[in-house]
């Protein structure tokens, strides 16, 4: 494991070292694609990484591989396996709780299925250093799986609104890079509130909502560092076509509204007002997304009363 590169100064060779980086990844039935990925996680250029993967109840062979993997590779460190986690989110609420960043500069996620640029967590970390940024997101490369031909970008780095993290969250969270003072405050958080966030489906809006009303800075990137796969078990995936009208259907079905409700209770209770009046609620539409055509959608469902 590479610790350290090397700089000339004043005629002299001293070692300069690298940021230290954990990356989390939640993993469940991804044989499929989890080798790709673990790849080109270990071999990102100018930090020392380690990896830490929790593998959710399965039934695919992904935790053996992991295993071996882990065997192979001294900074890839698997969690105890057996528990079912039954989401994505409770997975990585689990990896928050379970691993030690003390030793570590920064916070990455991961997901299991995407492939990630060699210069992903560098440009994340030097952008967070440039500009005093406490977590930052950036833009994807979608891709269709096994059809890499069809990529298409996906746009994240809309300006941030007064609420927008309240109904949204800023990105897809397998772009966060976190500093580990806000990596060990979530973590605190979440311990605190075991039971509440269980049902909340989006831990990286989770993640964006608590850094947000508890005063860290958080950088919304135009760079793109992780091709993002697009394949038939996506949690959500990307928000175009299919995906779109089903994030339609979700808020029509009032799925929506419980998650925003769930997370304002939890992170900002004292704000709930903004979304038990409907006045209100209209009032302040433009702050409530960070897309234009995101915030006319959301006040088409505030004035017919579908949300």
């Amino acid at each position: 494991m590479i610790i350290s590169d090397s700089v000339s100064v004043a005629g002299e060779h001293v070692a300069k070292k690298l940021p230290k980086v954990a990356c989390l990844m939640a993993a469940h039935n991804g044989i499929f694609w989890i080798e790709e990925q673990v790849k080109s996680i270990i071999n990102q250029h100018n930090v020392q990484i380690e990896l830490f993967i929790s593998v959710d109840y399965c039934n695919d062979g992904t935790y053996d591989w992991c295993i071996e993997k882990a065997k192979a590779c001294p900074n890839v460190c698997v969690l105890e396996y057996g528990e079912v986690y039954g989401s994505a989110s409770c997975n990585f609420y689990r990896l928050f709780s379970d691993v030690d960043f003390s030793n570590f500069n920064y916070v990455a996620l991961a997901d299991q299925d995407d492939i990630w640029e060699v210069d992903h967590l560098i440009c994340s970390i030097k952008e967070i250093n440039n500009n005093k940024y406490d977590g930052v997101s950036s833009n994807l490369m979608a891709f269709e799986d096994n059809k890499p031909q069809n990529a298409f970008f996906i746009n994240k780095s809309y300006e941030q609104c007064k609420y927008d993290h309240f109904f949204e969250s800023v990105g897809a969270g397998c772009t966060y890079v976190l500093t580990a003072n806000l990596a060990n405050d979530f973590k605190i958080f979440c311990s605190k509130n075991t039971d509440s966030i269980v049902d909340i489906f989006g831990h990286d809006w989770l993640i964006y909502c608590f850094s947000r009303e508890n005063g860290y800075s958080w950088g919304a990137l135009d760079i793109i560092g992780v091709n993002y796969r697009q394949h038939s078990n996506n949690s959500m995936g990307a928000n175009a076509g299919r995906n779109l009208f089903k994030r339609v259907k979700l808020v029509y079905h009032g799925w929506y509204q419980d998650q925003v409700v769930r997370i304002v209770r939890v992170v900002a209770p004292e704000k709930e007002i903004l979304l038990a009046n409907p006045m209100l609620r209209i009032i302040n539409f433009w702050n409530f997304r960070r897309r234009f055509r995101d915030k006319l959608i959301l006040l088409f469902f505030f004035i017919t009363g579908m949300y």
